[in-house]
């Protein structure tokens, strides 16, 4: 099953400073002086501390509970899901994106369990390229057809491969992606209903959306990221640290990608794994600008690290590394304690942080 991402974007905080005049006291004998009331300020927003939201809909206006309701062959409700503890993972709400989901059943119950779910997420700033990569990609497989009369908005529904349907598009400033996994009893007819329903919907609404705000960055200095494993760390660097031959064995793109439509190439997000010759495990992961999440994610447990970028965690066999307001993780059994922080060290070094 494809993961979905989701989870808690921070909220721009507002700090109202009012400014006001007064009259001193008129000399005996004279007339009182006349003074002017220095001008109330316009309250201002403060500095935004952390990612922000950009996509201004809410669940309900993307995709209204009606539609909802006849788009699903039974009754669904919202539902989230957990955010993996992974950088990459948290490039969609870096970017600032909205996601809805919609599970049949328990809402408290797991995606995982769920026999019918779908979902729509909305990313602001999705690129042609990352768009056409997609497209071109694994997941779409060849079988998109044009959906409706609009350029660049696709389905997804092959009438012999329908347990899972979706659809994707390319406005001037969004990307949607959206899809439902169906293993019930589950039909052509009742899947690409759901398509033309939910598309029907949430297409016009974003699309009639504004420009989106700038992408938050971080105050001063931040990281540049990596675009490839190699802007992470070579596999011959990151060899020659644990002192054995390493083999890449996944990276951040196509069906192993962690973010939608490319948007982390925009982010600057980037995961890769290794093995070793002993089938140990390693991977690495950053995100500029998504301190907050490796803040907020933090496991109960976990034992500070000192000597490595602006402060550090590790819990297991993972280690978590803030470094001017981005997060890096090296994580696996392929390295030991002290290994890890010297192979953070060199990530670090090559996305951008001196120190």
């Amino acid at each position: 099953m494809k993961s979905i991402r989701a989870g808690a974007i921070a909220a721009l905080t507002v700090v109202a400073a009012l400014l006001t005049g007064c009259a001193a006291p008129s000399p005996a004998g004279t007339a009182p002086s006349t003074r002017t009331a220095s001008p109330t300020p316009t309250p201002t927003a403060a500095a935004a501390t952390a990612p922000t939201a950009r996509v201004p809909l809410t669940c309900d206006q993307l995709v209204p509970p009606a539609v909802v309701a006849a788009a699903f062959r039974v009754p669904a409700n919202r539902v989230t899901t957990e955010t993996p503890r992974n950088p990459a993972f948290y490039a969609d709400e870096r970017a600032g994106a909205l996601m809805c989901m919609w599970g049949e059943g328990d809402p408290s119950q797991p995606v995982s369990e769920k026999q019918l779910y779908g979902w729509v997420t909305v990313v602001p700033g999705v690129t042609r390229e990352g768009f056409e990569d997609f497209r071109a990609g694994i997941d779409v497989g060849g079988f998109d057809e044009p959906l409706g009369s609009e350029p660049d908005t696709y389905s997804m529904c092959p009438q012999n491969a329908f347990q899972f349907c979706g659809f994707f598009a390319l406005t001037r400033d969004y990307g949607v992606k959206a899809g439902v996994w169906d293993y019930g009893a589950a039909t052509y007819d009742t899947q690409s209903a759901w398509v033309e329903a939910v598309s029907a919907a949430a297409l016009p609404a974003v699309r009639a959306l504004p420009a989106p705000a700038p992408l938050w960055q971080p105050a001063g200095r931040t990281l540049r990221g990596a675009q490839d494993c190699d802007g992470l760390i070579t596999a011959a660097d990151l060899g020659g640290v644990i002192g054995t031959e390493v083999s890449e064995v996944r990276a951040d793109g196509g069906e192993d990608a962690l973010s939608t439509l490319g948007i982390n190439s925009v982010v600057h997000s980037y995961w890769c794994a290794w093995t070793t010759q002993d089938s140990s495990g390693l991977s690495v992961a950053v995100l500029p600008g998504g301190a907050v999440y490796a803040q907020k994610t933090r496991p109960a447990g976990a034992v500070d690290v000192t000597g490595v970028g602006d402060s550090a965690y590790r819990s297991g066999t993972t280690l978590d590394v803030i470094a001017a307001g981005g997060w890096v993780q090296v994580e696996g059994d392929g390295a030991n304690d002290e290994e890890q922080v010297t192979i953070a060290k060199r990530v670090l070094a090559n996305v951008g942080f001196t120190g």
